[in-house]
């Protein structure tokens, strides 16, 4: 949510919508085909050829609730996870630790110093020399109302599954909040 007075979080929260409104057509009872033609389109290949030159590129999307293209980018001993959202040009990188239970930590505004920060950094680049927007763990919960299946009521819920996942919140690992 928003922090009182925080007038560009409320005007990125409304440029999303506004890309969101265009794909759906309404955030009230969204058309969902346009996941079906992005995926048969691969519209992100050139950017995803340019990560595998860096890391191995693991594909993990899933029509059924994603409205993104989900990638597991792996490098050695590291390990992240890259949404590339079929809505609009947003995306959203995390780490993810090893051993259990999994952790992951979103990357998309800035890149900590540890080891792997230079093909973080790498990641980074490429994401936005490719024309896309890191959305904040901050933007991704703000709450907005959106009917995430068909025919269904709109609720509020975060940002997160209007741009990258139409799975619940209650079951959708949004587990940035587990810092490490």
């Amino acid at each position: 949510m928003a922090r009182p007075g925080d007038s560009n979080q409320e005007a990125r929260i409304e440029g999303y919508l506004d890309r969101a409104r265009l794909t759906y057509g309404t955030l009230e009872d969204p058309d969902f085909s346009f996941t079906a033609r992005a995926f048969n389109e691969q519209p992100y290949r050139d950017l995803v050829a340019k990560l595998a030159e860096i890391v191995k590129v693991e594909d993990m999307t899933d029509l059924n609730d994603n409205t993104c293209f989900d990638y597991g980018l792996i490098q050695r001993r590291a390990e992240w996870k890259l949404k590339l959202s079929m809505v609009g040009p947003y995306a959203m990188l995390t780490r993810v630790t090893r051993g259990w239970p999994r952790r992951f930590r979103i990357l998309s505004v800035e890149v900590v110093e540890e080891p792997t920060a230079g093909t973080e950094q790498a990641i980074v680049e490429l994401v936005r020399e490719a024309g896309f927007t890191m959305i904040s763990a901050a933007d991704a919960e703000y709450s907005v109302r959106f009917a995430a299946d068909p025919g269904a009521e709109p609720v509020d819920g975060p940002l997160y599954r209007v741009l990258f996942s139409t799975i619940p919140e209650e079951v959708e690992d949004l587990s940035w909040r587990y810092r490490y």
